[in-house]
C-alpha cells in the first residue's frame, strides 16, 4: 500500500497543516494498520507521527507528533517497528547525525522521550529502513563519510539486540557496510531466518540496487 494513496481520505479525517509520507512502510499488528507520516507545520518544521486504523481502513486516527528535545529539533520521514500491540517504536529522519527513535504507547497515547544512539554516526538527514527481525531490529542507513557523516554514501546495516529492560533499549551487535556507492531511501525485507533483502536508490542517477545480506545468528 502506498501511503500517498490514502492522503485524500485522511485530509478531512485527520486535522493537520500538511501531512506527508514520501515512502511506504505500513505495519499491521493485532489487526491495527500503522502508517508512517510526518506533519509539516506552519513554521516550516516537521514532526513524525503515526496514522493508524483499527477498522480495516474505514477510519483513521493520527497520534501527536514526536516531541522535540534540546538535541532533536525536528523529525521527519520514519519507519515503525511494532514491538507489541500497544508499543510502537518509530525510527525517524533527524538533524543529530545519529540514529534516533521514540516509543509510542498506544494504550496511554503518550510518547516517551526520543532516544539518540550516540555511538553510531550516520547521515541522519536521509530516509532509511528499519524492521523487526526475530529478536533483533535491523536498520539500513547511509553512514556518510568523515567526522560529519557527509553525503549519502556507504550503505550500512546496523543490527541491534532488544534488551530485556523496562525501556526495551537497544544494544548494537554489529554494523556491516555493504555498499560504498551513493546510497539513500532504502527498504529492508526479511526473506527467511538468516537473510534480509535490501533495495536502495543511488541518489537520483536513475538506478536502484537490490542485494541479499546474510544475518549471523
Amino acid at each position: 500500500m502506498n501511503c500517498g494513496s490514502i492522503i485524500k481520505n485522511l485530509s478531512y479525517k485527520v486535522k493537520c497543516y500538511d501531512l506527508q509520507s514520501r515512502k511506504c512502510g505500513n505495519v499491521v499488528i493485532n489487526g491495527i494498520m500503522l502508517l508512517p507520516f510526518y506533519l509539516c507545520t506552519q513554521d516550516g518544521a516537521s514532526t513524525s507521527c503515526i496514522v493508524y486504523s483499527t477498522d480495516n481502513g474505514k477510519t483513521y486516527h493520527r497520534t501527536s507528533g514526536i516531541p522535540k528535545t534540546d538535541d532533536i529539533k525536528w523529525s521527519g520521514e520514519n519507519k515503525i517497528v511494532a514491538l507489541s500491540g500497544t508499543l510502537w517504536r518509530v525510527f525517524f529522519r533527524n538533524d543529530t547525525l545519529h540514529i534516533c527513535y521514540a516509543d509510542y504507547h498506544a494504550d496511554t497515547q503518550i510518547w516517551d522521550t526520543p532516544v539518540i544512539i550516540p555511538e553510531i554516526l550516520v547521515h541522519s538527514d536521509c530516509n532509511f529502513s528499519a524492521i523487526l527481525f526475530g529478536d533483533k531490529i535491523l536498520v539500513s542507513y547511509c553512514a556518510g563519510e568523515g567526522p560529519l557523516a557527509l553525503n549519502r554514501l556507504n550503505g550500512t546495516l546496523y543490527e541491534f539486540e532488544i534488551r530485556d529492560d523496562s525501556r526495551k533499549s537497544l544494544a548494537i551487535i554489529r554494523q556491516t557496510q555493504f555498499a560504498s556507492c551513493a546510497f539513500s531511501y532504502s527498504d529492508l525485507a526479511q526473506i527467511n531466518d538468516s537473510t534480509v533483502a535490501v533495495l536502495w536508490d543511488t541518489c537520483g542517477d536513475g538506478y536502484e540496487i537490490f542485494e541479499k545480506l546474510n544475518i549471523a545468528q
